[in-house]
């Protein structure tokens, strides 16, 4: 079978029975000059300062990953093991093929599912020291005691069969029904110098392993396969539809050992040809194997970093095209009730059947009639309740009124954004609803406002009258202001208010000119209003702290790795 190594008992040329090959020691060359850590280290750092866009999160997750558990620590040691990772779906036989590998009991056998819920690593003691610390897997406590269950500790265990350079890993299941186990064994394989798919004749075909291993082949990762349990009259149908599948998969010239079916006893394989194979293959190709899959992880460095800068580049231009877009929407907002504002939008309805309750005593009619000063007339105590009504009226139309524009504004604002992929992203924190208490700030601030107008007309002359008198005066000024008033407006302007009464308070100018006054302070408190809601977008993009230097600044780090690995300095 041409591209893969034949390992049936009775095929496999390496083998002979009752021969116990000699266990080498693994050569661990010393794999980049002292200047590439460096470079890698600050690329790491580079990423790790970064908050990434949706878009680039998991790809530069796993650079990062990448960079801690494999490269970082493989660029400046020159004693780190070949870590062999013995990693397959549930009930393949991992554990019996790492027992066997390390001639003991390193885990348990069973048929309970999944049996190996931890990561076990086995090496001889002088290897063992090499492992200790954490330069490889770093988010991974090392562990001695058994009887330890934390499930993200790497368990340490000694075995002094296994040669000097060489650690197994008993991983967890790729498919495991527990996330924490499918995420450790994931995250073990992408670090492995060497993975031993450990898989059985009833779950080879399995979609999820292939999928690993694919990725493992493009990584550089050198693959080794044992099919475990294979039928003794179905081990030629078998291996011939494995080849096929590998094949079919590019990945026919990985290494293949068959265990037949029954060949376990004691958590151990019986027929210990799998050994023969395993350290034939080691010995043969481990130095080669783990330079190329070095090589291959540097050589995957710079497209993957350069793919997240260009999800950087993006993003920053996206954020600044949304952040244009939530100021457009905002300003426009402004514009749109200064419009309104202009046509006595806001003079509709009960405002309209309060105002003509207000003026139907005539005490306003009467004072503004009787005086050459109109506006110094005030408003009788017995307008009260009706001033009362009108300024609640008031009151809640222009409540209504803002909260309206603020919310279109933000419904505008809204649907431009989801047309970006970051803008998308960031609507799903509740930016595509109202500000909480967004009624209540714009209750707030017409209040203030009329309490604004009131302080006016005293500071206009008004210090000797009554509150009730002031703020009757500082009423008609706020249904000038709503009332669509501009110097040079006539009382048909207003239809629903063109009365003799409305002319002549029109007509007024110091009223007007008071109206003016008041009218920019609204204008003032309405633009608060409307940039606090505004801010909520602008919050949102504030937080992905996009640096448009971010982008160039990794590419940078990148190209220093490349450097250090040419041997260059820049």
């Amino acid at each position: 079978m041409s591209g893969v190594t034949a390992a049936l008992p009775v095929q496999n040329p390496e083998y002979k029975p009752g021969h116990n090959p000699t266990q080498p020691s693994i050569p661990t060359p010393r794999l980049g000059a002292q200047s590439l850590p460096d470079t890698l280290r600050a690329l790491r750092r580079r990423l790790n300062a970064v908050n990434f866009p949706r878009a680039a999160r998991e790809e530069a997750k796993a650079v990062i990953a990448e960079l801690d558990n494999y490269l970082v620590p493989q660029s400046g040691a020159s004693d780190t093991p070949l870590l062999t990772v013995i990693g397959g779906p549930t009930g393949a036989g991992k554990s019996a093929l790492v027992n066997t590998l390390a001639s003991k009991v390193v885990t348990a056998v069973g048929v309970r599912r999944p049996t190996t819920t931890t990561a076990q690593l086995v090496a001889n003691p002088e290897t063992l020291r090499a492992v200790e610390d954490d330069r490889r897997w770093p988010t991974l406590p090392r562990c001695s005691e058994p009887d330890n269950s934390d499930p993200q500790a790497l368990y340490l265990n000694e075995s002094a069969s296994l040669p000097p350079g060489l650690a197994l890993i008993d991983s967890p299941d790729l498919n495991s029904v527990v996330d924490a186990n499918r995420v450790l064994a994931e995250q073990l394989i992408s670090a492995a110098d060497l993975w031993v798919f450990a898989t059985s004749a009833a779950r080879y075909a399995d979609a999820v392993p292939w999928k690993a291993l694919i990725q493992a082949k493009k990584r550089g990762t050198m693959l080794a396969l044992v099919l475990n349990r294979v039928p003794v009259d179905a081990q030629h149908a078998v291996r011939i539809d494995l080849e096929e599948l590998l094949a079919s998969h590019g990945l026919a010239d990985v290494p293949v050992c068959t265990v037949l079916e029954g060949d376990c006893a004691d958590g151990q394989l019986t027929d210990d040809h799998v050994s023969g194979w395993f350290f034939s293959l080691v010995e043969e190709r481990a130095a080669a194997a783990r330079r190329k899959a070095f090589d291959a992880a540097l050589d995957a460095l710079w497209p993957s970093v350069a793919s997240i800068a260009d999800d950087l580049t993006h993003s920053t231009a996206a954020a600044r095209e949304l952040r244009a877009s939530a100021r457009s929407c905002h300003t426009a907002a402004i514009a749109r009730l200064a419009g309104e504002l202009d046509s006595g939008e806001a003079l509709r309805g009960a405002v309209v059947t309060c105002w003509q309750e207000f003026v139907a005593a005539g005490d306003v009619m009467r004072a503004l009639s009787s005086r050459p000063s109109p506006w110094t007339g005030w408003i009788a105590a017995a307008s009260t309740r009706r001033a009362e009504a009108l300024r609640a009226a008031l009151t809640s139309a222009i409540v209504a009124q803002l909260l309206q524009v603020a919310a279109r504004a933000g419904q505008e604002t809204t649907k431009q954004w989801r047309t970006s992929v970051t803008g998308a992203e960031l609507l799903g924190a509740g930016l595509d609803r109202p500000g909480a208490g967004l009624r209540s700030r714009i209750t707030d601030s017409v209040d203030t406002w009329q309490n604004d107008v009131v302080e006016l007309v005293r500071a206009a002359g008004g210090r000797r009258r009554t509150q009730t008198q002031l703020e009757g005066t500082a009423l008609l000024v706020s249904i000038l202001v709503f009332g669509g008033f501009r110097l040079g407006a006539s009382a048909q302007d207003v239809p629903a208010f063109s009365t003799p009464l409305w002319a002549a308070i029109t007509s007024d100018i110091t009223l007007r000119k008071l109206a003016e006054t008041a009218r920019a302070k609204l204008s003032s408190r309405i633009i608060t209003v409307i940039e606090s809601e505004q801010g909520r977008f602008m919050s949102a993009l504030d937080e992905l702290e996009l640096d448009p230097e971010l982008a160039a600044r990794l590419r940078a780090a990148a190209m220093s790795v490349a450097a250090a690995r040419r041997g260059e300095h820049i």
